[in-house]
């Protein structure tokens, strides 16, 4: 015999078994009881919260013959037969993958017809707002004028995605998250019937790690379960779900902190020696420091956070350590990387680059970056560790601190500060045309080749001369180079170059740091305010030097 899953094999049977959901529960009870049931419900809510359950719950409540408490029997035919999915009259759809018009008109056929067996006809329809514009035209008719004894229950996740007409004529249930409390008491109770202690520890990480979500609470218990020995403990689970713990959080978040890159890589390296899922884990470090935001904000983590105390203490600690301008720009990066990861097959190297993004803003050309930086400057201002002095030759007077003066010393072929990213123009007609159709072209590498798109999105464009074009690199994409000029990659980017601006290109590649300031030519900056900060940091990095 097969082995059925958890999820399924303890799915409610009646409605007092759907945990979380009392309020939605007694009032479809009362409907039931009153004989005013509406002839078309919405059930939306997140993930394993128990829509398709209660649906089915339903279907056979409005059909049993002998119900009790206006619950199903689940013992006479009626039900029996709904359970076997052996009566017709109980019809579920999965909108995903029958989403079309002609899906739909063959519904609205067969609804004319009464029902065959049962006393209602329910149509069960999930994932609803899969459905195509002219399938939910083609479905607004019939619920606008519902045959007799015709019930419709339609399930989503993104209520969001369905047109306000077909809203209107449904009666709509908002299905919450579990909480922490019904799923403890449904997992132990597996645990239980089945003759399996635990230790609470384990059932605890299982339910923190479900999200709200009965059915991903039974998947993950059913692992455990079906990788230990009659006994779960809180390192078999952890090892078995490849799960990320406070603790590396925290250790991870105070490398951050300290600046630490030697201690960040090698943990890398441990994190990805261990197994453990990169996926989870960046989820994870952004529910971190949303933590840390709303700590910073004054908001009692306590009240909001279902977490130990220990971890919350780190919490505060780590949150006094970081701006609010800080740690949005941190969850910024971390967002953008999660979304990454879903082109790159350089998981690790995606991971790495963001790292040394949070560590050291430069590296990262956000608003958000820059005003970190700039409120860093403010701070050694004001903390008097700074020295001021003005170019020579400006007629203004020297400005310096109690710690030492600086002479300055003019040197032509300097880089530029770090405080500014170099990025050269060109007033040719072809780079005006690439640079405003850079986004078009990015969209046209990634429809040719993902992986090329990954590497080409990290560069900057920077100049076109005699048919070649350059694109800048930081430092720290030298993989990314490496990668873009093998010759089956680079061939793609020219090809799409070269078409949108009907001539040959040849593609380079330049680390910006190597580019120098050309006084043979009268450079050209982007007007935008985030270039006008860059210029005003480039001109200021010849007069501060901010003493340790």
């Amino acid at each position: 015999m097969s082995y059925t899953a958890l999820y399924r094999k303890w799915r409610p049977m009646i409605f007092e078994e759907v945990m979380g959901q009392e309020e939605i529960i007694s009032t479809i009870k009362a409907q039931i009881k009153n004989n005013s049931i509406p002839h078309a419900y919405l059930f939306t809510g997140t993930r394993g919260t128990g829509k398709t359950s209660t649906a089915k719950i339903l279907s056979r409540a409005v059909n049993c013959i002998n119900p009790v408490d206006c619950n199903p029997c689940n013992e006479c035919s009626i039900c029996r037969g709904i359970l076997d999915e052996n009566i017709m009259d109980i019809i579920e759809i999965d909108a995903a993958s029958n989403n079309g018009v002609d899906d739909i008109r063959e519904l609205r056929e067969n609804v004319k017809y009464p029902p065959a067996t049962a006393k209602n006809k329910v149509y069960i329809i999930d994932e609803v707002h899969m459905l195509s514009s002219g399938a939910f035209n083609a479905l607004l008719k019939t619920l606008e004028e519902p045959p007799q004894n015709v019930i419709f229950i339609l399930a989503t996740t993104e209520p969001h995605k369905i047109p306000a007409t077909i809203l209107s004529r449904c009666q709509k249930f908002d299905f919450k998250r579990i909480d922490s409390e019904s799923t403890w008491k449904i997992c132990s109770k597996i645990c239980d019937s089945m003759e399996i202690s635990y230790e609470e520890a384990a059932i605890n990480l299982i339910i923190k790690n479900s999200d709200g979500s009965a059915r991903d609470a039974l998947s993950l218990l059913d692992r455990v379960i079906s990788g230990t020995e009659n006994h779960i403990t809180y390192q078999s689970t952890l090892k078995l779900l490849g799960i990320v713990v406070d603790e590396f959080l925290v250790k991870i978040t105070d490398f951050l902190i300290l600046k630490d890159s030697k201690s960040i890589f090698f943990t890398i390296e441990e994190f990805f020696q261990s197994g453990k899922n990169l996926n989870y884990f960046i989820k994870r470090l952004a529910y971190h420091f949303r933590n840390l935001l709303m700590a910073k904000s004054g908001v009692n983590l306590q009240d909001v956070l279902n977490e130990s105390l220990n971890y919350i203490e780190e919490v505060r600690r780590q949150s006094q350590e970081f701006s609010i301008n800080e740690i949005i720009r941190i969850i910024d990066i971390v967002s953008r990387l999660e979304g990454q990861l879903k082109y790159s097959s350089q998981g690790r190297i995606a991971f790495e680059v963001a790292m040394a993004k949070i560590m050291n803003p430069i590296f990262d050309g956000s608003n958000e970056s820059l005003l970190s930086r700039i409120e860093k400057l403010e701070k050694t201002m004001k903390e008097g560790s700074v020295s001021i002095v003005a170019k020579a030759g400006s007629g203004s007077s020297q400005i310096k601190d109690n710690h030492e003066s600086i002479n300055e010393k003019e040197d032509k072929d300097q880089k530029k500060s770090e405080f500014n990213k170099i990025v050269r123009s060109s007033k040719s007609q072809d780079f005006i045309e690439i640079k405003n159709s850079w986004e078009n072209i990015l969209t046209a590498v990634r429809e040719r080749n993902v992986k090329v798109h990954a590497f080409v999105i990290e560069g900057t464009p920077v100049s076109i001369e005699n048919g070649k074009f350059i694109l800048g690199f930081e430092d720290c994409f030298g993989f990314h180079v490496e990668m873009l000029l093998r010759p089956e990659n680079k061939k793609i980017v020219e090809e799409i170059l070269s078409n949108k601006i009907g001539k040959n290109v040849i593609l380079e590649c330049e680390f910006l740091s190597n580019i120098k300031e050309d006084d043979s030519k009268e450079e050209e900056y982007e007007t935008d305010d985030v270039a006008k900060i860059n210029e005003f940091f480039s001109e200021m990095s010849d007069k501060i030097e901010i003493i340790e």
